[in-house]
């Protein structure tokens, strides 16, 4: 809701989607200063770009998408779209790593499916007979 209203206050969602990664950042940081008992010795190119991925791609694509959508569309119904992050993420486990799914997978992905496709349908006013 805070989001919706920035937007409208004229701040665009990339610079919005930049100070939620920030504030992230800042919320996370203390943890760096935990004492660990694990300290890598070198850093697998894999992990690398995996880190790259989901700072690039997750955060800014995604959610500057899911800001920019909010910055048109009413808040209630883009929030509702926020439910197919585990749909594909299962799609994407399919697609990917070659997974496959299972009935109850499938029948959670029908739910959602069908409370999105029921959020947005439009209060009909009733008519006077």
């Amino acid at each position: 809701i805070i989001m919706k209203q920035l937007t409208e206050k004229g701040y665009t969602p990339l610079f919005l989607t930049a100070l939620q990664a920030f504030a992230g950042s800042l919320f996370y940081f203390p943890l760096l200063l935990l004492p660990s008992t694990v300290i890598p010795t070198t850093v697998e190119p894999v992990s690398a770009i995996a880190v790259v991925y989901l700072g690039c791609v997750v955060t800014f694509g995604a959610y500057g998408c899911f800001n920019f959508g909010l910055s048109r569309i009413p808040a209630t119904q883009a929030s509702a779209y926020v439910n197919l992050i585990p749909v594909f993420a299962l799609v994407m486990g399919v697609v990917v790593l070659k997974e496959s799914l299972t009935f109850q997978q499938y029948t959670a992905c029908g739910v959602v499916f069908t409370g999105l496709f029921l959020s947005q349908q439009k209060e009909r006013k009733p008519v006077k007979a």
